[in-house]
């Protein structure tokens, strides 16, 4: 009785995966919270089930889309949804269950780059530079074609070259940021799914009740003695 019920809720949240995916597909909306059904189906029946439905999408993702890219972002991101789920499981902290939601999203941006460096053979971080760069370039010939003054066109040469090197010098951060978003939301929906069926997941204190530790007390004491 139990693995029947374990399999149809597997194939319901499976169909919802695919749903998700197809509608994010079609709607231009990024894949944010594709790995929810699979978290849900991995905390409540385990990462066995979860990857095994996460295949089982992805198949029926590829034929009803017409193309594999669908059922490889269902793979890619499902990764993130198992380890969520599997750390919910595990009872980790919220602090432990974020970061393995980072980690796990880090993965799939990994894995992400590499599909598309063997499938197109290009880099999408290269490439998102380089789409900055054309960017500038394109706006410098149209105000040069337009007559603009050499003062204007000096602006637009130093912003260029500042943009080049906050993408350079800022993607890893940025990369680092959408980590910590996309596993924070993800996190958040699942454990709204979860507080309705009745499941407690741990969560991030209050604000008002956050304490800093005391030695911090001696650490600034000392900082305004040598200031």
């Amino acid at each position: 009785m139990m693995k029947t019920r374990s399999i149809t809720e597997g194939a319901m949240l499976a169909a919802i995966t695919v749903l998700l995916t197809i509608i994010g597909e079609y709607l231009g909306l990024p894949a944010l919270i594709i790995p929810v059904p699979l978290a849900l189906l991995s905390f409540r029946h385990g990462y066995k089930l979860g990857i095994t439905m996460s295949f089982a999408s992805a198949v029926v993702a590829s034929l009803i889309a017409g193309h594999v890219f669908s059922g490889v972002t269902i793979v890619i991101w499902g990764f993130l949804g198992i380890a969520l789920g599997m750390a919910l499981r595990e009872n980790f902290s919220f602090a432990k269950t974020l970061g393995v939601g980072i980690a796990a999203n880090l993965v799939s941006l990994g894995l992400q780059v590499v599909f598309y460096s063997l499938i197109f053979g290009i880099n999408l971080f290269q490439d998102y530079g380089n789409l900055i760069t054309d960017v500038f370039e394109q706006t410098v010939s149209l105000y040069q074609s337009m007559g603009a003054p050499s003062e204007m066109l000096g602006q637009l040469e130093a912003m260029r070259t500042t943009a080049t090197m906050v993408v350079k010098w800022g993607l890893p951060s940025i990369v680092l940021i959408s980590s910590v978003t996309a596993a924070f939301i993800n996190l958040a929906v699942v454990r709204l799914v979860l507080r309705r069926m009745g499941t407690q997941v741990p969560w991030v204190r209050p604000f008002i009740y956050w304490r800093l530790p005391r030695w911090t007390g001696i650490v600034l004491i000392a900082s305004l003695l040598l200031l």
